[in-house]
């Protein structure tokens, strides 16, 4: 298995590139980097942050980048525990273990102590064993999906509604979630349209985004302030904010000859 790397890399995220860096931004790989080789371990994560990297593989967990105040540094964040996903925000990182439990550790420390794993106890542990299989994370909130298809915004499980989930995402400031029956629903900010609601009004709950409605859903997926979904036969739909041309449509921000290509 190999895993590539290009873009933003003023935190050391991965060493220099050499003849791959840009030559109008001294912290950036233009092209695809091979940055990860094995033929014996598998990738089974990878978590791209503003500031940090963070590949699991079948034996570790390794992080590069930002991480207890130091730059540029490189280094195993397993402790010990056999790590299947894991996420972070800029103060807190959660992992799911191969048992289905939810830990989390403090990073960036004000006491310059670095903390390990803690199980993460939820309201719903209260009924018996939960067993995680999905967590994200954007600045300021983390979320959770189990394998049962509920939503747990830990401690607290999001209240029953009458659907199973089978997916989540999120961006800077709104999340997403999957139905097995392929509806998505949105909630959060919807200050850039990104909540798909035909308004830029925010929304406390999940609702269903509507004008997909009929579509059966496969995939989500959720960008700072856009969204994407995927249906069945391959068509995919995005909205949202478009200053940088990420829903690949017109944008007025790019020149006449970028929008001509």
């Amino acid at each position: 298995m190999k895993l590539f790397y290009c873009g933003f890399n003023g935190f050391g995220q991965v060493a220099h590139s050499g003849a791959h860096e840009c030559s109008s931004q001294k912290i950036g790989a233009c092209l695809p980097v091979l940055i990860y080789q094995s033929e014996i371990d598998w990738v089974l994560h990878v978590f791209l942050g503003w500031s940090r990297l963070i590949i699991t593989t079948t034996n570790d967990s390794v992080v590069s980048g930002y991480w207890n105040g130091i730059s540029s540094f490189n280094g195993s964040i397993s402790d010990g525990i056999n790590i299947k996903e894991v996420t972070c925000n800029e103060h807190l990182a959660v992992c799911i273990d191969e048992s289905g439990v939810l830990k989390k550790r403090i990073i960036d420390n004000p006491r310059g102590q670095p903390s390990g794993w803690e199980k993460v106890t939820t309201v719903a542990d209260e009924a018996g064993p939960v067993k995680f299989v999905n967590v994200i994370s954007n600045d300021h909130s983390v979320i959770a999906l189990d394998e049962i298809g509920n939503i747990h915004l830990p401690p607290l499980k999001m209240e029953s509604m009458q659907s199973r989930f089978v997916d989540i995402a999120c961006g800077k400031e709104h999340f997403m979630a999957l139905t097995n029956e392929g509806k998505v629903y949105s909630w959060g900010s919807g200050s850039r349209g990104q909540l798909g609601h035909g308004s830029i009004e925010s929304s406390e709950y999940p609702q269903e985004v509507e004008v997909l409605g009929g579509m059966n859903i496969v995939q989500i997926a959720a960008g700072g302030w856009h969204s994407c979904a995927l249906s069945e036969y391959g068509d995919v739909y995005i909205w949202g904010w478009n200053e940088s041309g990420q829903l690949g449509l017109p944008c007025r921000n790019l020149s006449g000859s970028a929008r001509k290509r």
